[in-house]
């Protein structure tokens, strides 16, 4: 009885998981997401990063300003930063974000996390036409969010 108890509760707890149900990794416990480590995941199955030889995550960075998020990390392809994952300290704020000058480049939106890309003209292997569909894949992904424009 416990053993299936306990394989219960692990099931739902991967299920939440898996539909970016953490708090972006501040610890803040606000239902947002995906992670960074699961967009990172679905990053790497993109057409537009399929040539990249490494996606990691950029150093985390903090910023303090009205409307500005908490923290920023740059997505990068081989060290070249192609994106930005962004955790925003509300809801509205993330809503707001604008992308502007690169409306042709969809973003993600869930809660505090928004995700985008850019045209990154120095990374020779990552292709950012076809990185386009990252925000597409995430929503997917995660089942959750929406993709903006």
């Amino acid at each position: 009885m416990r053993l299936a108890a306990a394989v219960g509760a692990l099931l739902a707890a991967l299920a939440l998981g898996a539909c970016g149900g953490g708090d972006g990794g501040d610890g803040g416990g606000a239902k947002s997401g995906p992670t960074l480590a699961e967009v990172i995941a679905v990053a790497r199955k993109n057409p537009g990063f399929r040539r990249c030889k490494k996606v990691e995550p950029g150093a985390r960075q903090t910023s303090k300003g009205a409307g500005e998020p908490d923290y920023f990390q740059a997505l990068l392809c081989d060290q070249s930063t192609v994106g930005s994952y962004f955790f925003y300290p509300d809801d509205a704020s993330a809503a707001a974000y604008d992308q502007s000058g690169q409306r042709d480049r969809p973003w993600f939106v869930n809660g505090r996390v928004v995700v985008s890309t850019g045209d990154a003209v120095f990374a020779k292997t990552y292709d950012a036409d076809a990185a386009k569909s990252l925000a597409g894949d995430i929503k997917s992904s995660c089942g959750c969010g929406e993709v903006k424009p």
